[in-house]
């Protein structure tokens, strides 16, 4: 159990930490911006709801004066403004570079959906083949899905923070995606405290009363469930850190880094696997 616990806070505390460096690097790395004041930390949950419903590219009186000038004829222009201004003109884009983009980021997005359930894959595996008794794999099977009901419910972190992140800096606001994104990771955190406590305290009743375990699979299948489910929920806050660290990557268009973290974190687990299952 420990072990599970471990992994994920070594995903979500990595993952946190490239979100916040790549948002800082695009920040400082464009200092000719005129960025606005930054906002204030309070109210985190009520500042990520209003972001969440304004309008999806920033501030439309400051987009409408940065196309002015592209909307200005070149006849009007003297002729070596003219010459100048065709030739630093960008090229469109064209329809197979566009699709090669989308692949380089649905790709690598798609194996990360296909690699994150691997983790509880390799665990119910171990404990079937190498378990004492049936009763541990019957109570790992009814914690497991009440765990991935809740987190689940909390798939929002990633999905909200992506597009609230990359609308921003669409929009030459980086301040605001980055403050997008360390509200994104504040709320992720308190949301998962809340969730951790709430299964801590009502686990055992959620597992009897909804899940049977305590009548259908009988008392020791039970009290495996009750302790796999309390030790994973302590694991609660980093796993919606993950959620929302991925999301904030995905906004800043790398969908690479949680793919190379989860196939890390997935050796470690298998290896960790070993160690405290077969072992012993």
């Amino acid at each position: 159990y420990l072990q599970s616990i471990a992994t994920i806070i070594l995903i979500s505390v990595v993952l946190s930490a490239k979100s916040t460096c790549l948002c800082h690097a695009f920040l400082y790395d464009t200092t000719s911006l005129t960025l606005p004041p930054r906002r204030g930390g309070i109210g985190i949950v009520r500042n990520f709801y209003q972001q969440s419903h304004t309008a999806p590219f920033g501030n439309t009186q400051t987009k409408q004066q940065s196309l002015k000038p592209s909307l200005r004829p070149s006849h009007h222009l003297p002729r070596h403004q003219q010459s100048q201004s065709l030739q630093a003109s960008p090229t469109p884009p064209t329809t197979a570079s566009t699709s090669r983009q989308i692949l380089s980021l649905a790709v690598p997005a798609l194996a990360g959906l296909a690699i994150d359930p691997l983790l509880t894959l390799a665990d119910t595996a171990f404990i079937g083949r190498y378990a004492p008794t049936s009763a541990s794999l019957a109570g790992v099977g009814s914690a497991t899905a009440l765990l991935t009901f809740f987190f689940f419910l909390f798939s929002f972190l990633t999905t909200a923070t992506t597009p609230l992140v990359a609308s921003r800096r669409a929009a030459g606001n980086l301040k605001d995606a980055e403050d997008v994104a360390g509200q994104a990771l504040t709320l992720a955190l308190l949301l998962g405290v809340a969730v951790a406590t709430l299964l801590i305290s009502v686990g055992g009743t959620l597992l009897n009363d909804v899940m049977g375990s305590g009548a259908r699979t009988g008392g020791a299948a039970n009290d495996y469930a009750v302790a796999f489910l309390t030790v994973r929920a302590l694991a609660a806050p980093a796993v919606f850190t993950i959620g929302a660290a991925t999301g904030v990557l995905r906004g800043y268009f790398d969908t690479t880094t949680p793919v190379v973290i989860l196939l890390g974190a997935n050796v470690v687990n298998f290896a960790l696997d070993v160690v405290l299952i077969v072992w012993n």
